[in-house]
Formats: structure tokens, C-alpha cells, sequence
């Protein structure tokens, strides 16, 4: 059987102290941590006395390409040979047991296959919405059948009122839960506002209460701090902050501040050792920690995975993020679900409609489209010498391009984040728009949009590429899919396109650009592709356009 030191050491007072690096630090690397790094990290752990690990996520969705530490089986935690004395946990989302069908029982059996006695993991976490907390624990109770240590962790709670407070504490009341937490999601919590719903909770809960902050704000420290004072006893930490958006309280600096009234003793040394050898390097590569961005999307309330998503993709500048967290923000955009912004597919995953039918305008002309990479500027003179000896159909991807819109018909936009960060423009441009519009209006703030705007309708189904009078399919949400959707469906003759040049080696978004071009050379309808300026995708004929006109 084995030991449980948390068990062996627990009191009225005792303060758990949770790092939860490897859950909360894998949005940035998909859970896929090197060896090296885990290894120093849990002796480091162990030398600062931290009380639990929590080592990963527990899930059954295996969707795109994610490391160990996103499923966290018995198996593998056993494989690494974590110290002894160290408490092991996973979290699990709460809607899995929401949309669960009342089959919540078989889904613990398939996620948690061994009891505890029998586990390598003893505490369980269950991160839940307001509107799920009712799954939530029901699953409670059935991981302690399993005598699993479980705690709640309900997410959002910059948001929740205090009767919704009082009413989460008064549902969790229940033997199957040892602790419930505050998880400040946005991060957008002061050191007040986590006093006083700490202070609600211990008006109506005995169970221990932990705390979950984020750093949007530069206030996730002191938050954590607030929170021990008010009757905190799990407190979350990860390892120089790393997790979503921009991290959370540091572990480091939590031990810190702790060591000396709580008599410790703990030994961080090796912790700092691990930070300099393993973590600065990988802050560099990933950049997590607070900035302009993520402090403004949390005065405002926005999760701060949207921001995430922005910041790591060179596609969007400054101007971009600014645009869309002011979109996001707005009265009408309040309750938007920015997780269908960041997973474009499932944004468009609904049977398309659409209004205008392209082959009007486009059928036996050739159609140029302009995409952003550097040739479209480098060969800017040619391009518009092509453009006004040729009369192609001209298509500018997105709003910008540095070719003049009176020599543009048309520009396409369809991302959803595109939406947002073009939303203010989108109503002053010469060219005009080509949308799936409809598809946004249900959740994207109107812009002023006058009569230049085309609503040609798309539905992403991954693999797959099919043209319609009004409407496309498309394997991908990117507007180069879209457009070249828009081109066959208008029966051009032609499509040449500029400015298709490809992102540096080894960038991620080389070969989904690549994708997308394999499966529309099987579906185009004999309709010639191609690129008139330097391309790296070798699937698509290259041509110069110097020698074009």
C-alpha cells in the first residue's frame, strides 16, 4: 500500500502547497516535456518541501498532438520515478462529465481504472464552470468510492456573484470533496475581491479552500498571499509562472514570501538551479509572463487563452489584439465563447448558407490572389503592371496588402479572429468584402458595414473541399482555403496568386498551408494554380511574373 505523507500530516491549520506546472504550464508546450526537465523539477520539488504535484490532465479526447502530460495515465506517472514523499494529482474537465449523458460512473471507470491504494495519483481536481458544478459532483462522489482525495475547482470566479458563491459552497458541502477552490481564470481578481468571496465560503463550507489565480493583472501573488490570510489552505503555484496566458502566481516567489512565518525550511536552491538550467530557456522559446495585452484583456474579463492565441502567431500585430479584446469586450460580446474563436473549425462547423454567387462576376477570368508574404511588396510594380495589363479578378487575402485598392475587386476575410481584429475597417474599404458574415453575426459585434459586403457562405470539414453556387467547404478556417473556394465556385478559367512565399523552416504553419493546397489540387476542377512570385510550397506550379505579361 502506499504512503500518503499529506494523510500522515494533516491538521486544522495545514497548508497544501500545489504546483501544478506540468497541467497549467502545458498550454504552452502541448504537455510534451523533456526528460531532463521533469526530472530536475520533481527533486527540486522535493527539496522545496512543496506538498503536491499535480503532474498532468486526465482525459479521454486524444484530438491533434499532445504530450504525455495531457493524459497522464497510471502508467506512465509510474514510469518516472517521482520521489516518495511527493502527493500526485490530476485534474480532469468538468464538462467531460457534463456532457456525459448520466454515464458519469463509466466515464470514472475508464479515466481512473485503478483505485487509489493501486494508483500512482491520489488527489483528483475537477475544473468546472458555474453550470457544470452539479456533474461535477456527482463525479466527486464517484472518485471517492474510488477513495480518491478530490477538490473542486470552480473556474471563472472573477464572475460569480455571491449568491453564486454561497450556492457553490453549499452543493460542494459534501463528504466526497476535501477542498474547494477559486480559480481566477481571467485573472482579473484584486486581493478585495479574493478576500471577500474567500469569506463567504468559509461562512458556509467546512471544507478546505484553495486558490487558483492567474497574473493578467500582475496581481497573482498577491492574490494567493490574500487568500492564505483569509482561510486559504491549497495554494496553486507553477514554476516562474509557466501556464496559460500569463502564468500564475511563481512558485519560487510563493515559497518565498511563505518560508519564514510558516517555518518551513524548505530549500528552493535547487529549484533555482532547475529555473536557470531548463525554465528560462523554454520562457524564451514559449513567452509566457504578463504584458500590455493580457493586462487589458483582464481589466476587461477576457480569457487570456484568446490573447495566447494571438501572440503566438505572427499573423497579428499589436493593432490586431488591440482591436479584438476592445470587439470582445463590448456589451454584445460579453458572453461570447472565445474558445470557438481560437478553434476555428468548430466555429464553422454548422451546414453554410450564402447570398451571392461568385461565377457572376468571375467565370472564364482569371482570378490573382494577393497573399501578405514579402514578394507582394518586393514586386509590388510588376505586380500592378500584371494587374493593368492582364484584368485579372484581383482578391486581397485580409485587409492589407500593398497593393492599392483601387486596382483590388475584392477582399475575403473569414477567420473569426479576423473578424475581431478587422472589425473597426471593415466598413472603410474601397475593395469589396467577401464573408461567410452570417456565420459571425451570431456572435461577433456588428460593424458599420455598408453595401460593400459579399456574403459567400463556408462550412470546415477537415480533409475535404467541395464548391457550390453560394457556398464552399473547406478543410481549414484560413482565408487562403476560403478564397481559393470563391475562385472555383466562380468557374474561373485561372488562379494565379502573389505573395505566397511560405514562413521560415521548421514553422508549423508551412505545412498546413501545404494541406490545404495537396487536397484542393484533388477537388479544383482542372482549374490551373499558380504562384507568380518565389514560393517554398511545392505544391503549386511557380512561374514568374516577369515573364507573364
Amino acid at each position: 500500500m502506499k504512503t500518503n505523507p499529506a494523510k500522515m500530516d494533516e491538521g486544522a491549520n495545514k497548508v497544501n502547497f500545489l504546483d501544478c506546472t506540468l497541467r497549467d504550464g502545458g498550454y504552452y508546450n502541448s504537455w510534451d516535456f523533456k526528460k531532463e526537465l521533469v526530472s530536475n523539477y520533481f527533486e527540486s520539488m522535493k527539496s522545496a518541501k512543496v506538498d503536491i504535484i499535480e503532474v498532468g490532465l486526465r482525459t479521454l479526447t486524444n484530438k491533434g498532438f499532445n504530450g504525455p502530460y495531457a493524459f497522464s495515465t497510471d502508467s506512465f506517472i509510474e514510469s518516472l520515478g517521482i520521489p516518495e514523499t511527493l502527493i500526485l494529482a490530476v485534474m480532469v474537465n468538468g464538462s467531460t462529465f457534463a456532457k456525459s449523458n448520466n454515464n458519469i460512473e463509466h466515464l470514472i471507470d475508464k479515466l481512473f481504472p485503478k483505485g487509489e491504494r493501486d494508483s500512482p495519483i491520489s488527489v483528483v481536481r475537477i475544473a468546472c464552470r458555474f453550470k457544470e458544478l452539479e456533474a461535477g459532483v456527482r463525479a466527486a462522489q464517484e472518485l471517492k468510492k474510488k477513495n480518491f482525495r478530490v477538490a473542486i475547482n470552480l473556474m471563472q470566479a472573477a464572475d460569480l456573484s455571491s449568491s453564486q458563491v454561497v450556492e457553490f459552497a453549499k452543493k460542494t458541502n459534501i463528504n466526497a470533496i476535501e477542498a474547494i477552490y477559486l480559480a481566477d481564470s481571467t485573472g482579473s481578481m484584486t486581493p478585495r475581491d479574493v478576500r471577500t468571496k474567500i469569506k463567504l465560503l468559509r461562512e458556509e463550507s467546512i471544507k478546505d479552500i484553495g486558490i487558483h489565480t492567474h497574473d493578467n493583472i500582475g496581481l497573482a501573488l498577491a492574490n494567493t498571499i490574500e487568500a492564505k490570510k483569509a482561510g486559504a489552505t491549497w495554494l496553486d503555484s507553477t514554476v516562474t509562472g509557466m501556464g496559460r496566458g500569463p502564468g500564475n502566481a511563481k512558485t519560487e516567489e510563493l515559497l518565498v514570501e511563505t518560508n519564514a512565518d510558516m517555518e518551513r525550511n524548505a530549500n528552493i536552491i535547487p529549484l533555482l538551479s532547475s529555473i536557470e538550467e531548463h525554465f528560462n530557456p523554454l520562457q524564451e522559446k514559449h513567452k509566457w509572463g504578463k504584458n500590455i495585452y493580457y493586462f487589458i484583456s483582464g481589466k476587461k474579463g477576457i480569457h487570456p487563452s484568446f490573447v495566447q492565441t494571438m501572440l503566438s502567431d505572427s499573423r497579428y500585430d499589436g493593432t490586431d489584439i488591440m482591436n479584438a479584446i476592445n470587439n470582445l469586450s463590448s456589451k454584445d460580446s460579453k458572453d461570447f465563447n472565445t474558445s470557438k474563436l481560437i478553434n476555428a473549425n468548430n466555429f464553422y462547423s454548422e451546414t453554410a448558407t450564402g447570398e451571392w454567387a461568385p461565377a457572376t462576376i468571375m467565370k472564364d477570368h482569371e482570378v490573382l490572389i494577393l497573399a501578405p508574404g514579402p514578394s507582394t511588396k518586393l514586386h509590388e510594380d510588376q505586380i500592378k503592371a500584371y494587374i493593368l495589363k492582364r484584368s485579372p479578378i484581383v482578391i486581397s487575402l485580409n485587409l492589407k496588402s500593398p497593393i492599392p485598392d483601387k486596382l483590388i475587386h475584392f477582399k475575403s476575410i473569414c477567420h473569426p479572429i479576423r473578424f475581431l481584429t478587422a472589425a473597426p475597417n471593415l466598413g472603410r474599404q474601397e475593395a469589396t468584402i467577401i464573408a461567410p458574415i452570417k456565420a459571425s453575426e451570431r456572435n461577433l459585434k456588428k460593424s458599420k458595414l455598408e453595401t460593400n459586403f459579399l456574403h459567400f457562405g463556408m462550412q470546415v470539414i477537415e480533409g475535404k473541399f467541395e464548391f457550390n453556387e453560394t457556398t464552399c467547404i473547406s478543410p481549414s478556417p484560413l482565408v487562403l482555403a476560403y478564397t481559393l473556394g470563391i475562385a472555383v465556385s466562380g468557374q474561373a478559367h485561372s488562379i494565379s496568386i502573389v505573395g505566397i512565399d511560405g514562413y521560415p523552416p521548421g514553422d508549423a504553419r508551412n505545412n498546413e498551408v501545404d494541406k490545404i493546397l495537396k487536397i484542393f489540387n484533388r477537388h479544383k476542377n482542372e482549374i490551373p494554380l499558380t504562384s507568380l512570385t518565389p514560393t517554398a510550397h511545392s505544391d503549386i506550379e511557380c512561374r514568374s511574373i516577369y515573364g507573364s505579361i
